[in-house]
């Protein structure tokens, strides 16, 4: 796209260090963007502030602030459209920005392209990329540097379908408007994901890692609570049906039977919070005659149905494990044509992305026919 680095391209000034040179005169007829008050898609220009440093530690091309600039946040921050996306803006003028962003200008570039690496960095994937494709965005540090960016895998603009781009351009406009609407994000996640090519199951990977990328970003406890607490009706239904889903797509090539699951809000054995025990949640599947229909039939079970399995259960839960570890065990339980999956009643065990693997390994365990054992874990 002819973006050349220090050119087009480069992080921003930096003031405080060892060695110091007076800043640029033009520096001073510029706005300044912070990480304080950076939004989103799109610059808020009546919330910059002049630049008013005499002397800087690192003094930038002017060349690299021309606008129409795309601004990408270094670090994963409070200013995402969704906590655990990563950000970008656009601007459309000139501007400073500090060392905390990586600046790409398009003033000698096609700035339509702008709107598409917009749509595309704001997007499900790119928090993907960087937190489980590579680099190591919040395992070991918060922060997102240049050669990360470089790093991230992005088709070819140039040889791409013009339908596909104006898709994306369209999309990130729209969530411009309104950044805090999931809506717009669920669109403009979409139009990324057909630019890329994803499959079904690959993008029901790439939008659940948001919400796992959000866990590594901000390591605190109100975080993590959202993956340990108790799995919704909703939740639940949501896994049951992409296990379901995904048992189908194999049994429809002979269309002769379809898989159905039973969800119980109860739990099967009661939790400890207070000594780390979660408790144990089940949900049952069962094999029924007929071609697999459009979508995963789901229903929701009556919590007396537990009442026999945990008979069967009972004192096989119990172990002597000593106190300190933090036992998790999966079990999964074949019947002549029922499965029940029973596993610690926290939600994290419980999502679309944890059906993918289930339905993979369900199969598995059938492909290997593998009768002679009652309980797989």
């Amino acid at each position: 796209m002819g973006i050349i680095k220090r050119v087009n391209r480069g992080q921003g000034y930096k003031v405080n260090g060892v060695g110091q040179t007076a800043a640029p005169p033009e520096y001073f007829n510029l706005p300044v963007v912070t990480p304080q008050v950076f939004t989103p898609f799109r610059l808020a220009k009546r919330s910059l502030r002049r630049f008013e440093h005499r002397m800087l530690h690192r003094r930038r091309s002017r060349s690299i602030f021309r606008g129409p600039l795309l601004i990408c946040l270094k670090a994963g921050s409070e200013a995402g459209a969704e906590r655990g996306r990563f950000s970008a803006a656009i601007s459309k003028t000139d501007v400073l920005y500090t060392e905390n962003f990586t600046g790409i200008s398009f003033a000698e570039a096609d700035d339509h392209l702008a709107y598409v690496l917009s749509g595309i960095l704001n997007s499900s994937l790119i928090s993907f990329q960087l937190a489980f494709g590579g680099p190591t965005w919040g395992l070991e540090r918060p922060t997102v540097l240049p050669h990360d960016l470089l790093s991230l895998r992005v088709p070819s603009l140039l040889s791409v379908g013009k339908e596909l781009l104006e898709s994306i351009v369209s999309a990130e406009k729209q969530a411009a408007l309104d950044p805090n609407d999931l809506g717009n994000l669920v669109e403009l996640d979409e139009a990324v994901f057909s630019l890329y090519d994803l499959e079904p199951d690959e993008r029901i990977l790439v939008r659940e890692s948001v919400a796992r990328a959000r866990y590594l970003i901000f390591e605190n406890r109100g975080e993590r609570i959202g993956m340990v607490k108790p799995p919704s009706s909703d939740i639940l239904k949501k896994y049951a049906k992409q296990v379901g889903r995904s048992v189908d797509a194999y049994l429809r090539a002979r269309g002769e039977r379809h898989l159905e699951a039973v969800v119980y809000t109860k739990r099967l054995a009661k939790g400890d919070l207070g000594a780390g025990v979660p408790g144990v949640t089940a949900v049952r599947f069962t094999m029924a005659s007929g071609a697999p229909r459009g979508d995963a039939v789901v229903r929701e079970g009556d919590p007396a149905d537990l009442d026999v399995l945990a008979a069967l259960l009972r004192g096989r839960l119990e172990s002597k494990v000593p106190p300190y570890l933090n036992e998790r065990r999966q079990l999964r339980l074949y019947g002549a044509d029922d499965l029940f999956i029973l596993k610690p009643t926290e939600t994290r065990y419980w999502t679309a992305t944890a059906g993918l693997n289930d339905a993979d390994v369900i199969l598995a365990d059938h492909w290997l026919r593998r009768r002679d054992v009652l309980a797989h874990a």
